[in-house]
């Protein structure tokens, strides 16, 4: 299964020019899917959040865990949904690569994969102008995943 994803990322607190324990929150749109395995599914909105230490410039860094649900559309019109187990792994700036299982609903065991790019630049000159009304507290996100 390889899926587009793309939506908003909330920061909480917003993003500053230093570094902060921040807690991301990926809400995302229902996107396109190919399904390799015959299950039906046609589309997926990915949901996810992690906590960390972060800024502006400085990303969250290797092993920096979260979760996320995946909520399915089926050729049928038929929704269902999978949680996930997320791993941050070479996380920069505004990049950010995650792996890890699925661990509940459909696909459940298979390993995910996956990169989402962060538009901090688009969203604000904002990050330090920002950090006068709270930092940058959102942006679009965009990427993709692959189950299986």
């Amino acid at each position: 299964m390889h899926c587009a994803s793309g939506g908003t990322a909330n920061f909480t607190p917003g993003l500053m020019p230093f570094p902060k324990r921040t807690t991301v929150q990926f809400d995302g749109e229902n996107k396109k899917c190919i399904d390799l395995t015959d299950t039906g599914i046609v589309s997926g909105t990915f949901n996810g959040a992690f906590t960390a230490t972060m800024s502006c410039e400085v990303g969250a860094g290797d092993g920096v865990d979260g979760t996320a649900e995946i909520t399915w559309k089926y050729d049928d019109g038929g929704t269902s949904k999978s949680t996930v187990s997320l791993t941050m792994s070479g996380q920069t700036l505004n990049e950010a690569r995650f792996e890890d299982y699925v661990t509940d609903g459909p696909l459940e065991g298979e390993r995910l994969e996956g990169t989402f790019s962060v538009d901090l630049f688009s969203a604000g000159a904002s990050c330090t102008a920002g950090s006068f009304t709270g930092g940058l507290k959102k942006a679009p996100f965009e990427g993709s995943y692959t189950i299986g």
